[in-house]
């Protein structure tokens, strides 16, 4: 078990005063992950926003998606203050935010799964790193899928996902319980 500290930010929302936070680092295969990132109140907060959102969703039968910087009704504050814990955990120093699809919410009920795809990388030097929050787990599939390997990434988990250079996805969720994630992106320099 590794311990990383982080700073917690000030969020209106959940006022945490520029606190030492320790995250357990949990090791899934070729990647990482950080248990509790989020407490449990972020959890629900940040799922009955999107969910509730009145911005448009693109739909593909149970899936659905939409950009949060396309959104006027989502609690940006709150992720720009996750963006910030990320980037003092990991000890981001020679990054970009990405112009399209910085951030985003997706949801995969019934039936539905993120088919293997890979991230375009969009500048020479960097790499597109995603940063992903489980908010709902499916009671049965709906696993991450990252290189090789199989993730049980659990609710409240933020997990590191080498977008630009690794296939991943999701399995099929197979329970009426949706995968639902936020997803971050940034482009880290080689």
């Amino acid at each position: 078990m590794v311990w990383d500290q982080g700073v917690a930010g000030s969020n209106p929302v959940f006022p945490t005063y520029k606190i030492k936070i320790m995250y357990e680092k949990i090791v899934y295969g070729e990647t990482y992950g950080y248990k509790d990132f989020i407490t449990e109140e972020e959890r629900v907060f940040l799922l009955e926003s999107a969910r509730n959102s009145l911005t448009p969703m693109n739909v593909n039968g149970s899936k659905k998606m939409f950009d949060l910087e396309d959104s006027l009704d989502f609690p940006y504050d709150t992720i720009q203050d996750i963006r910030n814990r990320i980037v003092e955990i990991e000890g981001l120093k020679n990054f970009k935010d990405l112009l399209k699809s910085k951030n985003f919410f997706a949801e995969y009920g019934k039936d539905s799964e993120c088919i293997l795809h890979k991230d375009q990388v969009f500048e020479e030097g960097f790499n597109h790193v995603r940063y992903n929050l489980m908010l709902s787990k499916p009671d049965r599939g709906g696993q991450t899928i990252h290189g090789n390997d199989f993730l049980d990434i659990d609710e409240r988990v933020l997990w590191k996902c080498f977008s630009g250079d690794l296939e991943h996805g999701s399995d099929l969720v197979m329970g009426y319980k949706p995968r639902s994630i936020i997803s971050m992106g940034f482009l880290i320099g080689k």
